[in-house]
This record gives C-alpha cells, sequence and structure tokens, in this order.
C-alpha cells in the first residue's frame, strides 16, 4: 500500500468491498462517519459495517478473548491502568502533533512526566503492575515507546528526551519485552 491525499491506498482491491482505499472502506461501512480514515479498522464482515477504530478498545476487546474477563493481561486495574497509558502517552504524541503551537510546550511537559513515572516504576519492577506478568497496559506503553526515537522524535518533531539516551529503564524494558518468549497456556 502507499498513501495518497485522501489516505491509504491498496496495492489491490481489499476482499470485503473491493475497495482501493481505507477512505473508500470508511465511505462503504459507514457512510454516517465524518473522521479521518485511520488504522487499526475493525469491521463486522457480516454485516460490512464499521465495528470500532479505537486503538485502545480493540485492545482491550483482544485481551478478553484470551479468557473471558478473567483475561492473564487483564488482571484488576489494568484495563483502566491501559487506557491511562493510551490517553496521556500515545494518544499525548498525536495530539502534539496536530495542535497549535502555542499549546505544545504544555502537551509535551505533561508527556515527558509520564515517561519520567514509568522510568521511574521500571526501576524497581520488570512489568508495570509487578514483576510476575506481563498485562495489557505493559503492551499500550511498549506499543509507544519503540516508535518513540524514531517516529515521535525524528518524524513527528518532539523535543527534549528520546529514549534511547534519557530513559535507560525503558530501554532495558523495551529490549526486555522485545526479548519475551510467548507461552502458550
Amino acid at each position: 500500500g502507499q498513501t495518497a491525499a485522501d489516505g491509504f491506498v491498496f496495492d489491490a482491491p481489499e476482499p470485503e468491498f473491493g475497495a482501493l482505499s481505507l477512505q473508500q472502506v470508511y465511505q462503504l461501512s459507514s457512510p454516517q462517519y465524518t473522521g479521518k480514515s485511520t488504522v487499526p479498522l475493525l469491521l463486522d464482515t457480516t454485516t460490512k459495517s464499521m465495528v470500532s477504530n479505537e486503538s485502545i478498545d480493540l485492545a482491550v476487546a483482544l485481551a478478553k478473548t484470551e479468557n473471558g474477563d478473567k483475561s492473564s493481561l487483564l488482571p484488576e486495574g489494568a484495563e483502566e491502568l491501559a487506557r491511562d497509558i493510551s490517553s496521556h502517552i500515545t494518544l499525548a504524541v498525536y495530539k502534539f502533533l496536530f495542535i497549535e503551537k502555542e499549546v505544545k510546550t504544555s502537551v509535551l511537559e505533561k508527556l515527558l512526566l509520564q515517561l519520567d513515572h514509568y522510568e521511574g516504576l521500571l526501576q524497581k519492577q520488570r512489568y508495570i503492575m509487578g514483576d510476575e506478568q506481563i498485562t495489557l497496559p505493559d503492551c499500550v506503553l511498549w506499543s509507544s515507546l519503540i516508535r518513540y526515537d524514531n517516529v515521535y522524535v525524528r518524524q513527528f518533531g518532539l523535543t527534549g528526551k528520546t529514549i534511547r539516551k534519557d530513559y535507560p529503564a525503558l530501554t532495558q524494558y523495551i529490549k526486555r519485552i522485545w526479548n519475551l518468549e510467548i507461552r502458550s497456556g
């Protein structure tokens, strides 16, 4: 695929609608939708309608499919913490990208405070919710951290700190999760 003025363009028609772009998928699956055509996008292939395009909602739903609401990725408090990380780190980066120049400093300062918080926490424990297991908040934070230096700093223009140079515990955390062996029950 490639991008064009109207968003992501497919190399070949996608199988559900025969659409040639993500914008066409949005138009065909949810004609009343007026937002941007972004990924991820979950479609109901039976009704050919859009279910959701909110990353955190999809992550929570997928985590719950593991074993219902008793997922090992979702111990008590994990969903709320994952949503908090999504709001204050993942989405803050995109907020920074699209807001007026006058408030960028404030958004960046709040983002760096969040990174400072998780740097301190992960100096004391292996994962966000303790030493024992990876949880959904780890998945959400990790996915932002691995993009931070190369995408958010280089391409989005975030200034200040980088993960690689300024956050040794977060750097080790990225490596630890990258090398994690996933074992099924």
